[in-house]
């Protein structure tokens, strides 16, 4: 019985010395997520303020460091605005709930913004010109997409744009789509091979940085 009773107690010793150890471990390396909540492929975009949030189990408090990281509360919500280089790394540091510290780093890689495209009908065409129909012009819907911009979200919106036929005035159109009577039937009156232009396009984005030109679209009518 004595011979048990000590195996037992050394089992128990083993056991509490292991559980206790892997607790202590737990605490002094808590969990920590740093994200982007743009996106979910670490990337970060050079001239803006790219939202960061991290957050760290426990609710320990700690020290987040990065250059152009900017906190903008307690709930672990910040503002990161690249400058340099191609990657960048935020660090966070702090003390577990048995004081010893910690330390955990994240690694963004940094692009540059690239100018968006300006569409007709979903087709661009930057250095060279659409070929539509009458029918495809008459009918086309004006849009202006970032697709190399991994941000979860994005929009645009077309306010307005301009529209130059051969031989007839500059008109104003609002919104993205040609509804103006006077514009299709001018359209219609149009030569086969005649240039339009469409310039001037007006966009709203919540894209967080300000688009300063958006490119025209040349259209070439095939009939």
């Amino acid at each position: 019985m004595k011979f048990t009773s000590t195996v037992l107690l050394i089992l128990w010793c083993s056991i509490s010395s292991v559980l206790k150890n892997n607790y202590i471990i737990a605490i002094a390396s808590p969990k920590i997520e740093i994200v982007s909540t743009f996106n979910d492929q670490d990337i970060v975009y050079r001239g803006i303020l790219n939202p960061i949030h991290i957050t760290i189990e426990n609710n320990l408090p700690y020290q987040a460091v990065g250059e152009g990281l900017i906190k903008i509360d307690d709930l672990g919500n910040y503002k990161l605005a690249p400058r340099t280089g191609k990657k960048i790394t935020i660090t966070v540091t702090g003390k577990a709930l048995n004081g010893t510290p910690f330390t955990t780093s994240k690694t963004f890689e940094i692009r540059n913004i690239s100018s968006g495209i300006s569409q007709f009908n979903g087709k661009h065409c930057k250095k060279c010109e659409l070929k539509l129909t009458r029918k495809e012009l008459s009918k086309g819907v004006v849009s202006y997409n970032f697709p190399e911009l991994l941000i979860d979200g994005l929009q645009t919106e077309i306010i307005s744009f301009k529209i130059k036929l051969p031989g007839r005035p500059t008109k104003k159109v609002i919104g993205n789509k040609i509804k103006s009577s006077v514009l299709i039937t001018d359209i219609l009156k149009a030569k086969r091979g005649s240039q339009i232009q469409l310039f001037e396009i007006q966009i709203k984005s919540n894209l967080p940085a300000r688009v300063c030109k958006v490119s025209p679209i040349i259209i070439r009518l095939i009939d």
